[in-house]
């Protein structure tokens, strides 16, 4: 076993047990539904944060959802479960990859509402299997098409 494989089951573990900073929206992970080239979709577990009105992500740039996106931007979001099974309705956006130089935006955003849980995942991405395989972090945006609302009634990405 390589040492970036242990490295990354290491805090793949320990990311499952921190608590996040406190979340208006109580919206913790989300399902990122991208569709293949035949149309068939294709959901994953995924972090968002709002800012600006839009939400943004970071994962590493040649993962799946990414290569789905730079080929159909279409998308759809949901609130899920830490395994990414939906927990509520789709909504459905456009997504877009961000350039290198607006990665920073999509990071202040996801520090901001994850503190250091985000900090571990971008050493996940930076060091082993994850680096080596998936390629270099790239931010995500997502416009929405509709205005959601959490439960409650409050907006998504006010």
């Amino acid at each position: 076993m390589r040492i970036g494989q242990i490295v990354r089951r290491t805090l793949t573990r320990s990311l499952a047990g921190l608590q996040f900073r406190t979340d208006p929206h109580k919206d913790r992970f989300f399902a990122l539904r991208t569709f293949r080239r035949d149309g068939s979709a294709k959901s994953t577990p995924i972090w968002f944060a709002p800012a600006n009105g839009r939400w943004y992500a970071v994962t590493p740039g040649r993962s799946w959802k990414v290569r789905r996106i730079r080929h159909n931007d279409r998308v759809g979001v949901a609130a899920a479960t830490f395994h990414g099974e939906p927990l509520g309705r789709w909504h459905s956006g456009r997504a877009r990859v961000l350039p290198r130089a607006e990665l920073c935006t999509a990071a202040r955003a996801m520090t901001a509402k994850y503190g250091n849980q985000f900090h571990l995942f971008r050493l996940m991405l930076l060091i082993g299997a994850s680096r080596q395989y998936g390629g270099p972090a790239v931010g995500l945006e997502i416009t929405l098409d509709e205005g959601p609302r959490a439960a409650g009634g409050r907006e998504y990405g006010a």
